[in-house]
């Protein structure tokens, strides 16, 4: 059985190290379950060739402070150079194509013989020998949500098996998150989500020797909690400002996050 920690990246954030944490991290327990990869994942601005006007009206729809203006823009030359664990995609690299670029991964995955898939972000922390154990293989799609329509919680990751992303990677891509859309195609298909609360939000969900949690999703709480985590001291968020920049001491702050 083939198994892939699939990160949704982009070039922006690659070229400041956003995932450096990871790296310093769980991301290095990988290598102790043979059978498990993981990937970071970033596109290359080719257009997706598809009838995209209902994923940007999504898009639209979802940051009416941008008006979408984020999939109208002119991609830039391509001129990154990416690093060993990392996969470049032909399919867009911005916000407003999540999706496209998930479906993207997704049928790489598959290309390379993958059975099961657990997608998440730069921001999640993954507990791998949680994630491992957590009989993943019971089900065909699991993770956490707080939707009726039982869309799962992206950040918080979530689990793919080969049949949904057979499914996936044949669908139309109808909405700009990936998460939305893999919830809401599957359920199409007659593949419901299997609601699992291990799979959290920080700082209310946060695994540690003495509980089950699998992930957390940080969002923009500073890396260095992602190593208090793994190291075992963390005890609990810091009492004041709680949104913070995401970047370490020593790496560049400021750009916005898309591609």
């Amino acid at each position: 059985m083939k198994v892939l920690v699939c990160i949704l990246g982009w070039v922006g954030g690659c070229r400041k190290d956003v995932h450096k944490a990871q790296r310093a991290t769980f991301l290095k327990d990988v290598e102790k379950f043979p059978g498990l990869d993981y990937k970071i994942f970033v596109g290359d601005n080719t257009p997706t060739g598809e009838d995209e006007y209902d994923s940007n009206k999504s898009f639209e729809f979802s940051h009416p402070l941008t008006q979408g203006k984020n999939y109208q823009e002119r991609p830039l030359p391509f001129d990154y150079i990416p690093k060993d664990d990392e996969v470049v995609l032909h399919a867009p690299d911005d916000l407003a194509h999540l999706a496209h670029k998930a479906k993207a991964a997704w049928r790489w995955a598959l290309d390379n013989g993958y059975d099961y898939v657990f997608n998440c972000a730069q921001d999640t922390y993954v507990d791998i020998k949680n994630l491992m154990h957590s009989g993943f293989e019971e089900h065909d799609f699991i993770g956490m949500t707080y939707d009726a329509n039982r869309c799962p919680q992206g950040g918080a990751g979530y689990w793919l098996s080969k049949k949904c992303l057979e499914s996936l990677v044949s669908a139309h891509v109808d909405f700009w998150a990936d998460d939305g859309w893999a919830g809401w195609t599957l359920k199409k298909a007659g593949i419901d989500l299997t609601n699992d609360h291990r799979y959290g939000q920080y700082p209310t969900d946060v695994p540690t020797p003495q509980n089950d949690i699998i992930t957390t999703h940080m969002g923009q709480h500073p890396y260095k909690i992602m190593r208090d985590i793994y190291s075992g001291t963390w005890n609990g968020p810091s009492k004041g400002k709680v949104y913070v920049e995401w970047y370490e001491n020593g790496q560049v702050q400021g750009e916005r996050i898309n591609g």
